[in-house]
């Protein structure tokens, strides 16, 4: 057990790095908060589930973007959905912030990404997929055949489509075959805690 932030947390070896998991339940919503990435430690009694329009979610993610936007994302999470403005804020930082390994949502969407050998060997090729993957990857690639993927390329076609924006959606909208980039990592929803 490792102690961060006053709480104890589960922790084992995966993959040659220390994971600490602990589960949480809010709103039916499980989440998970991880410790493994210690300068983004969790805060006492806060949860770190997915919030505002692209959802920002764990630890890791509203520690730096609480950081950019010169505010305390850690201690107060709920900042990302109770303030219209700030919850935008969150999701423009989101999409135009590439995170190493992963590129910038908005690199990959406008072709400014070019995918390294490392990336093209685990299927991560320019498209609506490699979104998608960099948003959920651990959760909905890779095989897991997730029905929201399906309903969300939907969604973006439609727009992408005749109309509405008239411009050509390009190729590789799914994940299906993409590894993803935190495969090995820290990020494993599934687990029994």
């Amino acid at each position: 057990m490792l102690k961060v932030g006053g709480r104890l947390h589960r922790t084992e070896q995966i993959h040659g790095a220390t994971v600490s998991r602990m589960k949480l339940t809010k709103a039916n919503n499980t989440v998970i908060a991880t410790t493994s990435r210690l300068e983004w430690p969790c805060s006492t009694g806060q949860s770190y589930y997915g919030r505002g329009p692209i959802m920002l979610s764990w630890n890791y993610n509203y520690g730096p973007c609480g950081r950019d936007l010169g505010l305390d994302l850690l201690d107060n999470p709920a900042l990302a959905s109770s303030d219209p403005v700030i919850a935008f804020k969150t999701a423009i930082w989101f999409w135009m912030t590439p995170q190493a390994p992963k590129p910038s949502c908005h690199d990959v969407i406008t072709g400014q990404w070019q995918p390294s050998a490392a990336d093209i060997a685990a299927g991560r090729l320019p498209g609506y997929g490699l979104i998608t993957n960099i948003i959920n990857g651990g959760l909905e690639c890779s095989g897991r055949n997730v029905p929201q993927v399906q309903d969300r390329i939907s969604f973006y076609t439609r727009y992408c489509g005749d109309e509405i924006f008239g411009v050509d959606p390009g190729s590789n909208l799914d994940c299906d075959k993409q590894r993803p980039f935190n495969e090995g990592s820290n990020v494993f929803l599934d687990a029994a805690i």
